[in-house]
């Protein structure tokens, strides 16, 4: 697949999860809207990856992916470097009933903040 379309992709894909995340309805959880916050960042920052020809891992992790990124000469911003891998704990810890614990509207809001920020900043390079 051609690089500009791959990063493409993945773009979009973070995009629809950013936008299920928006998703504020009566019965759905809020730990599930920060999964797609978390998903969201996880494929933009994969996009950057394809972007600079770097090889995507299989991972969930926000920090290992932001290690791969300093690899790049890129400017990470550093708000982004600092509060994104605190996402991490909504790839798995809220999802499972043994390891559950409610997630508030401040967590919530916090999360979008980071994830539109991420978005944004993959999408304008």
């Amino acid at each position: 697949m051609d690089k500009s379309l791959e990063y493409r992709e993945w773009l979009k894909r973070a995009n629809s999860n950013l936008n299920l995340g928006k998703n504020l309805i009566d019965g759905v959880n809020l730990e599930d809207l920060c999964f797609n916050f978390q998903q969201s960042v996880e494929k933009a920052l994969k996009a950057v990856l394809i972007k600079y020809e770097i090889k995507i891992p299989r991972t969930h992790s926000i920090s290992e992916l932001i290690s791969l990124l300093k690899l790049i000469p890129i400017d990470i911003p550093t708000e982004i470097e600092k509060n994104a891998p605190s996402l991490n704990i909504y790839a798995v810890e809220t999802r499972y009933p043994d390891n559950y614990f409610l997630i508030n509207k401040e967590d919530y809001e916090e999360a979008l903040l980071i994830t539109q920020n991420v978005y944004d900043w993959a999408k304008n390079l």
